[in-house]
């Protein structure tokens, strides 16, 4: 009988860790909506970058999911999301090494290394986010019996520009508008990377 108790117990706390980290998520948190309901819209019938812009939420919550630099496919973050209100600041750290090619002797490695600070601000003129970043980036190529040769280093610090936009992102959906944050600096060519954002929930 202890023993059945105990399983129990066991299973039970189990459950209810499991449920407070879930009621982590802005939506199961009960505060935000899904972005498509909170605007009255179908999802995947358009319309949400716009009403996002012109109609902006009190709060928003995203989850960055992906880093797209050096390899098309891009790279899995696992990064908790963030829920912001209106004058909320947080911080986006990036640290990846990417293994672009790689053969017996030849291996191609880039590194990403991001500091993006993100203030939630919307207004009605469309701006919902200043983002300043803080980039450094780099292509280090190794081969057997020959020096490391380093391509393509680039660092950038200051504002930068995010985009609230379709993207074709291979095993994603492309129909679903993503928050986009570009590491770089807002005004110059060339940039060294996107970060993708699922939006998880707004309140209006």
């Amino acid at each position: 009988m202890k023993k059945v108790f105990l399983f129990l117990f066991t299973l039970l706390l189990a459950v209810g860790i499991v449920a407070c980290k879930d009621s982590d998520n802005a939506i199961a948190s009960g505060d935000f909506k899904e972005p498509y309901e909170a605007y009255g819209l179908k999802k995947g019938e358009g319309g949400l970058s716009e009403a996002l812009y012109y109609k902006p939420p009190k709060a928003i919550a995203f989850q960055p999911f992906l880093l797209q630099a050096f390899k098309p496919e891009g790279v899995a973050l696992e990064i908790e999301e963030f829920a912001l209100d209106k004058g909320d600041q947080a911080t986006l750290s990036i640290d990846e090494e990417i293994v672009y090619s790689k053969d017996n002797n030849r291996m191609s490695t880039g590194y990403v290394t991001a500091e993006v600070e993100i203030t939630f601000n919307p207004n009605k003129e469309g701006t919902l986010f200043q983002v300043n970043n803080e980039v450094a980036s780099k292509m280090v190529h190794q081969r057997t019996g020959y020096p490391d040769r380093t391509q393509g280093e680039k660092s950038y610090q200051g504002e930068t520009i995010y985009q609230i936009a379709q993207v074709d992102v291979p095993g994603f959906p492309s129909a679903e508008p993503y928050l986009i944050f570009v590491l770089g600096q807002k005004g110059q060519a060339g940039n060294a990377g996107l970060i993708l954002c699922r939006i998880t929930g707004v309140k209006r």
